[in-house]
């Protein structure tokens, strides 16, 4: 994983967040078992509807929000602490 900080003009900073494919694929798991109730498909229960299946159904990145978000909320802290942003 990779964090680079560029201060901008004023109280503005642009932050770039690189992570490795594996925890992201962590992370869109974690998204789709966190989710996975609100997905009803035919020939499926709902909350049973396999990943991939919501993926094809929903759209590919169906889940890549809320990764995101979770990975950023995992590593935003503290990466912060190690850059000289105020």
């Amino acid at each position: 994983m990779s964090f680079t900080a560029e201060k901008l003009d004023g109280n503005m900073a642009t932050l770039t967040i690189t992570v490795p494919a594996e925890e992201f694929d962590k992370a869109m798991i974690n998204a789709y078992k966190k989710n996975k109730g609100k997905f009803s498909a035919p020939g499926f229960r709902k909350g049973k509807v396999p990943m991939n299946y919501i993926e094809k159904f929903y759209g590919e990145g169906v889940f890549y929000e809320d990764a995101a978000n979770d990975l950023i909320n995992k590593f935003y802290p503290q990466e912060i602490e190690n850059c000289d942003l105020d």
